[in-house]
Formats: structure tokens, C-alpha cells, sequence
């Protein structure tokens, strides 16, 4: 079977490399032929567009919505967006029609990639499926309501158009639901980890990274790994509470890894509070480094406040810190809950309370017992959460023989 995924981003961005990538990897591997037709955020200098990667095959054909440079984010002018927008879904519907695919993956419910996937899949014929792993119409950052309204259209709609629809948390699945996507089309396909890329680190990989953090000796690390958006992350929450963790164990490090488009107020934030010295941002860094900095941390930090972003994410950080051997602090939001109440794989606190979040990051930090237990259940929660195995528990998801029939969310 030829399978397309139709992206609006490329394989390095988190969830490229953390979700579409790795089921991809593991539908070739089945025997199917794959294709990834994605945008890149640096389409116009790039050095190769189509190749292969672990059996996949990789066709970037246009531009993202957004440039990235180094660490920062650059959003272009809504003129400018609507070209490349029109661009993008001509070249994806060009490039898919070429590929003739039996099923198409749309990954989010974005114009570029949903139109072009309708248009090929009208002229060809296929199956189709929509994952949605956010809910969009919170979690991006529009420059004016009509971008909200046109993907709020696309949110609401797509789902109905397509043969089904994955998501990968219960509050994600009960809100299309409530917009009105038929249940017998939903299934709940989690997060997942690829234990291969984050295998442990040598003490060389380790010393580099720690210079490159320009971590002190002697000084244990408090770690956020993730994008640098204050629309998705509550990175301000982290600071406060490092703040006051910092305050109890002057012999701490936060250690800030990623980039974003509030990297800037982030770190005039910390300036704010006095962290200069005790705060490393390093900027966007290579995928394959993350687990060098996993491997130096004390505890991993996803902050959250309750919000509809917050509640529909199932955070990737979760799986790569427990692959990592490092416990995570987190706020109990959304199925953050399902995953650390019974395991034991990290320490759960109020959403959006600072003072909530620095005495469970300082819970880890104070107690070794804490820290074994939380460790040792963050290996075996990584174990149980493999793409191998969840695609396996789930292979139904993407047997096309088998659509018209539902599977119960789990």
C-alpha cells in the first residue's frame, strides 16, 4: 500500500520528528511505501528537497507559514501568507496526484495540506485520515481573527470530509465530538517515543553539552526541553518557580533548550527576577543533541496552566525525559494524569501555580527516594509507549480493509 503524509512542517519540528516521522518509519517497516510531502520553514535555501530517510520517502515542495532562523520565529504579512498558502497547496496536491497514494495521513487540519489532500484524493481516489494533535484554533498564534476563523472552518469541517480521524488525548477526542465529528470516525492513537533516539549519552557527548549549556560544576539541573511559545508552554510559570526553587537550593541550574518566538520576553523575564547567572537559554539545538541534555538534568519541567491548549496536549517531553531516565514535574492537566497517578513516573502539581510547581520540582530535588522511584517508572512507562508498540496495539488505525468499523478509545 502507498501511504502519503500530507504536513504542513518538516521532520525536524516536535511533532515531525516526535509523531509523523516515527509512525511513518514504522508503516514502511510494515512493508508499505511511505511518503512524507511536507513544507520547511527554510524551503527557498535548502540544499536537498527529496530523499530518503530509514525507508520513507521525503519531498519538502514549498514553505511553511512562518520562517525560522536560529532560535527565532519570523511571521510573514498576511499578503505574503496568503501567496504562500496558495503555493504550498498546489505543490502538495501537484506532488501527492504523483505519488497516486492509497491512503493519505493529513497532519493537522491546516488549509495547505487538507485542500491539496481533498484535491489529489477527488482526481485519484483513496481513503483518508486527519490527525489532530492540537486543538488549532487555540494553540497557534494568528496575526488577526480571520486566521482564526479560517482554521477554526478547517478544524470543524475536515473531520467530517475524511474516512477518519486520529487524536492522541481524551480531551481532543470528546472535543470533535462536540464539534460534531461522527464518534465511529474517532480513535485515540497516544504519543509515543523512539527509545533509539535517545539512547544514553557518552561522557564526551555529555561534557559538550555541558559547555554548551555553560552549566556550573557541581550543580544540579532543573531542564525544559520544548518550544519557546507562551501560547503552548507556560515557560513564564517555570521561571517563577525556579525563582523560588533557586531561593531553598542556591546549588541549582535552569537549563532552557529550544527556540521559539518568545525567547526574547523570556529572557528579559529572567533578567527581571535576578537568574542571569542561574539560567541558560541555548536556542534551538539539533534534534539529535536533546538527549545529551536530558541525560544532564536532576528533573525535567513541562509547565502548564489549564487552558483548552494545555488540556489537548499529550507532551512528547513526557516520553523522551522518562526514556532518559529523568523524572518529570508536571501540571495535572489534560492526560498528564493518566500517565503519572498510577505509574509513578513523575510528580504531579496545581496547573498554573509557580509556588505548586517549585515545591514539586524541589520534591525530586530533595529526595533521592523520590527521584529513584520516579526514574525507575519512567523507564518502564517509556518501554510501554514505544511507536512499535503502539502501532502494533492499534495497527488497525491504518488498515484501510478495515474502515467503516470503530475501535474503542483506550
Amino acid at each position: 500500500m502507498k501511504i502519503a503524509f500530507l504536513l504542513t512542517q518538516d521532520i525536524e519540528s516536535p511533532s515531525g520528528l516526535g509523531r509523523y516521522f516515527p509512525i511513518a518509519q514504522q508503516l514502511s517497516g510494515s512493508g508499505h511505501c511511505v511518503w512524507i510531502i511536507g513544507l520547511h520553514p527554510c524551503f527557498d535555501t535548502l540544499d536537498e528537497r527529496s530523499f530518503r530517510l530509514d525507508g520513507v520517502h521525503i519531498d519538502y515542495v514549498s514553505s511553511m507559514h512562518v520562517r525560522k532562523e536560529g532560535s527565532s520565529k519570523q511571521y510573514y504579512s498576511p499578503g505574503r501568507l496568503v501567496w504562500l498558502s496558495l503555493r504550498a497547496f498546489i505543490q502538495i496536491a501537484r506532488k501527492a496526484i504523483q505519488v497516486r497514494p492509497d491512503l493519505y495521513v493529513i497532519g493537522k487540519p491546516h488549509p495547505m495540506n487538507s485542500l491539496g489532500g481533498l484535491l489529489s484524493r477527488w482526481i485519484l481516489g483513496g481513503k483518508m485520515i486527519l490527525d489532530c494533535d492540537d486543538i488549532e484554533t487555540h494553540s497557534n498564534r494568528f496575526q488577526g481573527r480571520w486566521q482564526q476563523i479560517i482554521i477554526g472552518l478547517f478544524e470543524k469541517y475536515m473531520p467530517r470530509l475524511v474516512d477518519r480521524v486520529t487524536t492522541n488525548t481524551h480531551y481532543a477526542y470528546n472535543y470533535l465530538l462536540a464539534l460534531g465529528t461522527s464518534p465511529e470516525k474517532v480513535f485515540y492513537l497516544p504519543n509515543g517515543v523512539d527509545l533509539d533516539r535517545f539512547a544514553p549519552s557518552t561522557e564526551a557527548e555529555l561534557d559538550k553539552a555541558r559547555l554548551m549549556g555553560n552549566i556550573p560544576p557541581a550543580k544540579d539541573v532543573v531542564a525544559y526541553i520544548g518550544s519557546l511559545s507562551l501560547v503552548n508552554h507556560s515557560v513564564d510559570l517555570l521561571l517563577h518557580a525556579f525563582k523560588t526553587v533557586h531561593d531553598c537550593k542556591p546549588a541549582t541550574h535552569l537549563l532552557v533548550v529550544g527556540g521559539g518566538e518568545d525567547l526574547s520576553i523570556l529572557k528579559a523575564l529572567s533578567a527581571d527576577l535576578g537568574l542571569e547567572n542561574d539560567v541558560t537559554f541555548t536556542g534551538r539545538i539539533a534534534p539529535g543533541a536533546v538527549r545529551h541534555f536530558y541525560s544532564l538534568s536532576k528533573v525535567s519541567v513541562d509547565p502548564v496552566a489549564d487552558t483548552p491548549a494545555m488540556r489537548a496536549r499529550c507532551p512528547l517531553k513526557l516520553f523522551e525525559s522518562w526514556a532518559c531516565g529523568v523524572p518529570v514535574v508536571t501540571g495535572d492537566v489534560g492526560d498528564r494524569g493518566l500517565f503519572i497517578k498510577e505509574s509513578g513516573a513523575g510528580v504531579l502539581v496545581e496547573p498554573g501555580n509557580a509556588q505548586s510547581l517549585a515545591e514539586g520540582i524541589l520534591r525530586v530535588l530533595s529526595d533521592p527516594e523520590i527521584a529513584r522511584a520516579a526514574r525507575l517508572a519512567g523507564f518502564e512507562q517509556a518501554a510501554g509507549f514505544t511507536w512499535e508498540q503502539i502501532l502494533t496495539r492499534q495497527s488497525g488505525i491504518f488498515d484501510i480493509s478495515s474502515f467503516g468499523r470503530k475501535q474503542a478509545v483506550q
